[in-house]
């Protein structure tokens, strides 16, 4: 925007730019609000909820960025479809398959009988695949005006590019009468999966007549084609006729509308159009398997523009649409009517929902809670960003909110309707933009990119025995490192209850190195100047902290803190890896202790030094130190990751993660050992740069192995 002022801010010179990098304003009238004196106008009562922080003054939301440089020339060009959306108008359009045209001869018809659809199917298909493997054709398949009914799924190739003759009732795809699925949905079109495929479908109605998706139920689309992939005015149309007579509620099948997952991602203009044909039922059904829409640990962009969804006003499915273990997702404009929440976001980050309307009914509540949401967040959901929410005749807090955020301790945040921003964290708009591949997150860092200091804050009392910390050093050569075991030393940081005298003991497998008692004793071994070199901060001169300087080679070693008999407190452990060999280095920590629930679980901070990016590797194991003979283990541990206090990454459950099989990769090559599947212990394998990290551990009861690896 150019201008000469703004938001508050002057610009002297009209040729200068102003960058709004974020504007919201909610008006709750009608929700929430008091009367203005004489008046039917309810007060603004504007809110942001930026990283669990309430503003509650009516003023918009802004951030703006004075004398910045013009935007780019492609601001617009990247939200369009490059080249716009294809056509077919005859001789004169780009050469395209035909599928009524021999040799395919596909039949349109809403009567069909079934071998006629099973025809429909094979011909189809047989464009599809022949539009693909012709250069010239560049994957372009045209279906003309009318109702072609099919037996079967259609696959899409890599380069398909199927559309229809327009809006609206004119190219149909239906699944015939014949085709009734039970246990496993149907699925009309399905791509290949493939973050590489640039697959365009559109101007095209998907439908089910005639059919109760409960009993027989069928995923419309099922999209795993990437970045590069477009979809544009799809409708998709389907029967749920709840008091049929035959409608047996024993017989409910879970059925998804659209999944994305695999390699999905791509630009979906005006996507779904979930216009779901129904007839009221005196007892709605139980739908808590039931969604509109699915998307599933993706990582490609996913942008949508336009996302209209209506229905379940007479099933009660526990979400519109889900995201699950995603990153990369946007959402521009949201129509939302029905009586679910709209979005529910489970692990995810990086998914920003912009601008959501007609949303006349109140979501309804949630098991155990008081009211429910329009947009929830379970598990662990780091840089997400929800504004622009049209909420109507809801009062706040008497019949929902606008996020509802679920710690993974079990405890439920409720944030206020009329909330202009919602935020947890920072998302990045530059990295992810439409139309552009996921930038890689191997984390493959150059060797000066290192772990250069590892601590831990914990709980500890006598009773639960040595507080214990493994590290180890790998390369050759030697590293010096500094071990401190600080109780006393925190009063100097605001902290109270620190351990009165924790002695420390460093070994290699069972052989002791070397141990401590009181820092400053014998007098001369270690001073301030030891503490400032190696960067930490300075202890008291005869306090009874502990601390040791080791010069170690390659191998696996473990520092072990006790305290006199009946002692507790906070207590501080602490690794710096401080000189030696370059060729040598620090590359993981663990460490194993109690939970007990809000401030009394371990934070554990870590230092990554030098230049580039190093993959690290952060695991909290609960449920898996069962078969190391721990009893007691964390059932559901989850972790939040923070930089400069904002968090930044986290995880509640490590297979529902975008990146499962990158952990996977991950934890072989740090040989670490694996998780038991379908346990809840939590993980992230993610790149980072340069900087001071700490990760917060999240759960109620028992012990947890907190790990980061760096290899």
């Amino acid at each position: 925007m150019q201008a000469t002022a703004g938001a508050g801010v002057t610009v002297s010179d009209a040729a200068r730019w102003v960058r709004i990098d974020e504007y919201a304003y909610a008006d709750p009238r009608g929700s929430t609000g008091a009367f203005a004196a004489g008046t039917t106008v309810r007060a603004f009562a504007a809110r942001s909820v930026i990283d669990g922080s309430t503003n509650a003054k009516s003023e918009p939301v802004v951030s703006v960025a004075p004398d910045a440089e013009p935007p780019p020339g492609d601001l617009v060009a990247r939200h369009l479809p490059p080249g716009g959306f294809p056509y077919f108008e005859g001789a004169n359009s780009p050469a395209a398959v035909v599928v009524t045209e021999a040799p395919f001869g596909a039949v349109a018809g809403g009567d069909v009988d079934a071998a006629t659809a099973t025809r429909n199917t094979l011909a189809i298909q047989a464009a599809i695949d022949a539009a693909a493997a012709e250069p010239r054709l560049a994957g372009r398949v045209f279906l003309p005006k009318g109702e072609f009914q099919i037996s079967g799924k259609l696959v899409l190739r890599g380069t398909t590019q199927l559309f229809g003759a327009g809006k609206c009732n004119l190219a149909m795809l239906s699944a015939h009468a014949s085709w009734q699925p039970t246990a496993t949905p149907g699925v009309l079109i399905e791509t290949v999966d493939d973050p590489g495929a640039s697959c365009y479908l559109g101007s095209l109605d998907l439908t089910v007549p005639k059919r109760n998706l409960y009993e027989n139920p069928f995923t419309f689309l099922h999209w795993r084609a990437g970045a590069a992939s477009m979809t544009h005015d799809l409708r998709a149309e389907c029967g749920l006729w709840l008091n049929r007579p035959r409608f047996d509620p024993a017989r409910i099948a879970p059925f998804v509308c659209a999944r994305f997952d695999g390699g999905a991602g791509g630009r979906h203009y005006f996507f779904g159009n979930f216009e779901q044909q129904f007839t009221a039922s005196a007892s709605p059904v139980d739908g808590a398997g039931f969604r509109s829409v699915v998307i599933d640990r993706t990582s490609q962009p996913l942008w949508f523009y336009g996302f209209n969804n209506e229905g379940g006003k007479t099933d009660r499915r526990a979400t519109d649409v889900e995201v699950l273990g995603a990153r990369n997702v946007v959402m521009l404009g949201f129509k939302r009517e029905g009586g679910a929440p709209m979005l529910t976001l489970r692990d995810c980050r990086d998914v920003a929902l912009l601008g959501g309307g007609a949303m006349r009914e109140a979501p309804k509540g949630r098991t155990g809670a008081a009211a429910a949401a329009y947009v929830e967040l379970t598990g662990i959901c780091s840089r997400v960003l929800v504004a622009g929410l049209l909420v109507q005749q809801v009062a706040d807090g008497g019949g929902g909110y606008t996020v509802w955020e679920s710690a993974a301790d079990g405890a439920a945040v409720p944030f206020p309707l009329g909330a202009a921003v919602f935020q947890r964290g920072d998302f990045d708009w530059c990295a992810r933009g439409p139309g552009q591949s996921a930038p890689s997150e191997s984390g493959d860092g150059p060797a000066n990119s290192r772990l250069a200091n590892v601590a831990a804050r914990v709980r500890w009392q006598a009773g639960d025995g040595p507080a214990v910390i493994g590290f180890v050093v790998t390369g050759a050569g030697t590293r010096t490192v500094l071990l401190r075991a600080v109780g006393p030393g925190l009063a100097t940081l605001g902290v109270g209850d620190g351990v009165s005298d924790p002695k420390l003991r460093l070994y290699r497998g069972p052989t002791l190195v070397a141990e401590n008692d009181d820092w400053s004793v014998p007098a001369g071994q270690l001073s301030g100047a030891t503490f400032s070199a190696a960067g930490a901060f300075p202890l008291e001169v005869g306090s009874r902290d502990a601390a040791i300087v080791a010069t170690l080679g390659p191998g696996e070693y473990t520092a072990s803190t006790t305290a006199g008999e009946g002692a507790r407190g906070t207590l501080l452990l602490e690794v710096y890896d401080w000189d030696g060999n370059s060729a040598a280095r620090l590359v993981n920590l663990s460490l194993l202790t109690k939970c007990g629930g809000g401030g009394e679980n371990p934070i554990v901070g870590f230092v990554v030094a030098g230049a580039g990016t190093r993959g690290v590797l952060v695991r909290a194991a609960g449920p898996s130190l069962a078969a190391f003979g721990v009893a007691d283990g964390l059932a559901d541990p989850a972790f939040r990751l923070f930089r400069a206090g904002v968090s930044t990454e986290g995880n509640d459950d490590w297979e529902v993660s975008t990146g499962a099989a990158e952990l996977l990769r991950a934890t072989t090559g740090a040989g670490a050992f694996a998780f038991t599947p379908g346990g809840r212990d939590a993980a992230v394998y993610v790149p980072l740069s340069a900087g001071n990290y700490t990760v917060h551990i999240l759960g109620s009861s028992g012990r947890v192995l907190t790990e980061i690896y760096a290899p």
